[in-house]
C-alpha cells in the first residue's frame, strides 16, 4: 500500500525549517556558506533570461512591455550605427497591418504568458544550477510535444512553437558555450573566437557549430526566414547593455545578501507560518488523495508520481505563488491538462478522477 503522510506533519516540518526563527536563522546562515554558488546561480540566470527575452523581442516581435524581467526596448541597445539597417519584426493586427509587414501568430496568446512558458521551457533543457545540457532528449521532446498539442488548440500554430524551441536552443549554446566581452558571466561562460555549439533543434543529441562574433545573430541554416532579422555586419550591442546587466545582477545580489534576507524572512514569518503552513497542507492533502487514488486502481508505485504532478499541473493553473512562469498556464484548460497525460501514457480514467476529486 502507499505510504501516505498527514498534512499537518507537512506543515509542521515546513514550520520548524522554513517558517519559524530558528529555521530562518538556519536559512540565513546556509546563504552565507553558499553565496558564492548563488551568486553565480544568479548570474547565470539573468544572463540568460535577458539574452531570451532580446531575442524574443527582435525574432519574435514579442512586446517588451509585458516582459516580467525586463520590460525594456532592445534596441535602445544597438550602436546607434546600426539601428537604421536594424528593424525589429512587428506584430500585425488583423485588418490593419498591410501583408508581409508583420508577424501574425500567435493572435489569441498574450506575449506575457508565452514568455513565462519560454523561461519554464529554459529550466526542462537547461541546469540552471550545473550550467549544462539536460541530456533527456526523448522526455524533453515529449514534454515540448506536450505543449505544442496544447497551444495548437488555441490558435498559435506549431510552426511558431517550434521558432520558440530555435530561441531557446540558441540562447543556451550562447549563454553555456560563448563568452562576450561586457556580456558573459566569470567563471560560467566560455569564451570563444570563432565559433560556439548549440543543440540542433531537429536532435537535442546532435550538437552543430555556429558561427559568432555578436551577442545576437541569426543563422541560415539554423533560423527560420520569417523569423529572425538578417544584416551582414551586426546588429551590435552597447555597452549600456553591459550596464544594464550589471545592474540587474547587483539588483538581486542586494536581496541575498544574508543579514537582508534573514531580516526579510523574519518580517514575513507570521505570513509564512499561515499562508505557506497552508500551502503545505493543501499540497500534502492533494498527494494523499491521488495516492489513494492510485492505490484503487492498482497504479505501480513507479508511475503515481507522474499523476501527482499532473494533479499539481492542475492546481497551478489557479494558484499565484511566486514562481510567476507557472503562471503560462492560464493560457490552458483543465482539459487540456488531462489530453497532455494521456498522451504522455497516463490513464484517462485515473485522471478523470483525480481531477473529481480536486474540484476541478
Amino acid at each position: 500500500m502507499h505510504r501516505v503522510k498527514r498534512p499537518l506533519l507537512r506543515k509542521k516540518k515546513y514550520v520548524k525549517k522554513v517558517a519559524g526563527p530558528a529555521g530562518i536563522v538556519s536559512t540565513a546562515h546556509r546563504m552565507a556558506q553558499t553565496i558564492d554558488l548563488v551568486r553565480e546561480s544568479i548570474g547565470f540566470s539573468v544572463l540568460y533570461r535577458t539574452l531570451l527575452d532580446m531575442y524574443l523581442q527582435f525574432d519574435l516581435g514579442f512586446d517588451y512591455k509585458q516582459f516580467e524581467w525586463n520590460p525594456v526596448d532592445f534596441t535602445s541597445f544597438l550602436r546607434p550605427e546600426f539601428r537604421v539597417e536594424f528593424t525589429p519584426l512587428r506584430k500585425a493586427v488583423y485588418g490593419r497591418t498591410k501583408y508581409g509587414e508583420g508577424v501574425y501568430d500567435p493572435e489569441e496568446v498574450s506575449p506575457k504568458r508565452l514568455e513565462q512558458l519560454v523561461w519554464e521551457l529554459t529550466q526542462k533543457f537547461t541546469h540552471h544550477k550545473h550550467f549544462k545540457y539536460r541530456h533527456l532528449a526523448k522526455t524533453l521532446e515529449q514534454e515540448f510535444r506536450a505543449v505544442v498539442n496544447m497551444l495548437k488548440g488555441k490558435g498559435v500554430s506549431e510552426d511558431y512553437l517550434e521558432v520558440l524551441k530555435s530561441v531557446i536552443l540558441k540562447v543556451e549554446g550562447k549563454i553555456l558555450n560563448a563568452g562576450y566581452w561586457g556580456c558573459a558571466i566569470w567563471g560560467v561562460s566560455k569564451w570563444t573566437r570563432k565559433t560556439h555549439k548549440a543543440r540542433d533543434p531537429d536532435d537535442l543529441l546532435t550538437e552543430l557549430d555556429l558561427e559568432t562574433t555578436n551577442v545576437y545573430e541569426s543563422y541560415w541554416d539554423y533560423d527560420h526566414w520569417d523569423y529572425a532579422t538578417w544584416s551582414e555586419d551586426g546588429p551590435v550591442i552597447s555597452e549600456e547593455f553591459t550596464e544594464y546587466l550589471r545592474e540587474k545582477i547587483r539588483e538581486f545580489f542586494g536581496q541575498t545578501e544574508p543579514v537582508w534576507f534573514g531580516t526579510y524572512l523574519l518580517q514575513r514569518s507570521d505570513e509564512m507560518h499561515h499562508t505557506g503552513g497552508y500551502h503545505q497542507i493543501r499540497l500534502q492533502d492533494v498527494i494523499a488523495r491521488v495516492k489513494r487514488i492510485c492505490h484503487r486502481h492498482g497504479v505501480p508505485m513507479v508511475h503515481v508520481y507522474a499523476y501527482i504532478g499532473f494533479a499539481n499541473e492542475l492546481l497551478y493553473m489557479y494558484y499565484g505563488g511566486h514562481r510567476k512562469d507557472k503562471q503560462w498556464r492560464k493560457m490552458v484548460t483543465p482539459d487540456d491538462i488531462v489530453e497532455k497525460y494521456v498522451r504522455l501514457g497516463l490513464d484517462r480514467s485515473v485522471l478523470e478522477e483525480i481531477r473529481k476529486a480536486l474540484g476541478l
